[in-house]
């Protein structure tokens, strides 16, 4: 089974939400774009949404009945979960910065590849990898859009891949 046979029945801005790892990763990685986007514009955020794990797609995939009822037994289903809240705690806290005018802190914030929002979103992304290695092991090595470095099947590899760029992700901003 692949992360991608999983049926997600949520709908998110009229939309089915995706089901495919790399469409989870993309939407989840649009958050930074998003709070970029309000120091741009210098909007106001919802913290309130921004800090819960449960409104946004990955969110809603992740407790959608029918990835609960087929991977929520998971040791890695429940260490990306773990890792998706405390990411939204973080961005939340960035928000918070947002919506006190502290731009630049936000700025800091959001371009510094050591800050807790970066880790904790790399955090994410490395365990939809694992996640999707547990489901299906072979979607790394028979992926002909996954450079040769990330092709190693071991989470230690994931890591080192995030670090060296997400440019295999195909998505549209």
């Amino acid at each position: 089974m692949r992360i991608t046979a999983l049926k997600v029945k949520h709908h998110v801005e009229n939309e089915q939400t995706p089901n495919d790892s790399d469409i989870l990763i993309a939407s989840h990685i649009r958050w930074k774009l998003k709070l970029n986007d309000a120091i741009r514009n210098k909007t106001t955020l919802d913290v309130t949404v921004i800090s819960r794990d449960d409104c946004c797609v990955l969110g809603k995939w992740l407790h959608g009945d029918d990835t609960l009822s087929q991977i929520g037994l998971m040791e890695s289903y429940r260490e990306c979960v773990e890792r998706h809240v405390a990411f939204h705690l973080v961005a939340g806290k960035v928000a918070e910065v947002i919506n006190a005018k502290k731009y630049d802190e936000a700025e800091l914030l959001l371009r510094d590849g050591r800050s807790p929002f970066n880790r904790s979103s790399a955090e994410v992304i490395a365990s939809i990898f694992k996640l999707e290695n547990e489901v299906n092991p072979r979607v790394f090595t028979e992926n002909p859009s996954v450079p040769k470095q990330c092709k190693v099947t071991t989470i230690k590899n994931f890591k080192n891949c995030l670090v060296k760029g997400l440019q295999y992700l195909h998505f549209d901003i």
